[in-house]
C-alpha cells in the first residue's frame, strides 16, 4: 500500500503505533519525542523500538537530549535552534527511502 512511512509519535502516541513499529513491512523512520522515555517506558521497550527500528530518532522532552540519533541527521532546525517535528518530517522521509 506504501512504500515508506515516517511514524511521528509524542510521548504515549509510541503505544497505538507499535505493532506497525516492530513488524514494519515497508521502510520506515521513527521519529519518538517523549518525557525520559527509559524511565517512563523501561529499558525493554526501548531496546525493542531500537532493535526494530535502528535508525530512529528518539528526542528525551525533559533533558532536550537525544537518546538515540543516526549519523548525519540534523538534530535542530537551523533557523530556530529547537527540535522541529513539523518541518522536518519531509527530510526523514527521504532517509527512510532505502534505495
Amino acid at each position: 500500500m506504501y512504500r515508506r512511512v515516517v511514524w511521528v509519535v509524542t510521548g504515549s502516541g509510541i503505544g497505538p503505533a507499535l505493532g506497525p513499529i516492530l513488524k514494519s513491512r515497508v521502510p520506515s523512520r521513527l521519529v519518538w519525542s517523549t518525557r525520559n522515555p527509559r524511565a517512563t517506558y523501561g529499558d525493554r521497550l526501548v531496546d525493542e523500538v531500537l532493535a526494530a527500528q535502528p535508525d530512529a530518532l528518539v528526542w528525551d522532552t525533559s533533558g532536550h537530549l537525544w537518546i538515540h540519533q543516526p549519523a548525519g541527521m540534523e538534530r535542530f532546525d537551523p533557523e530556530t535552534g529547537e527540535f522541529d517535528r513539523l518541518t522536518r518530517t519531509p527530510h526523514w522521509y527521504v532517509f527512510a527511502d532505502p534505495g
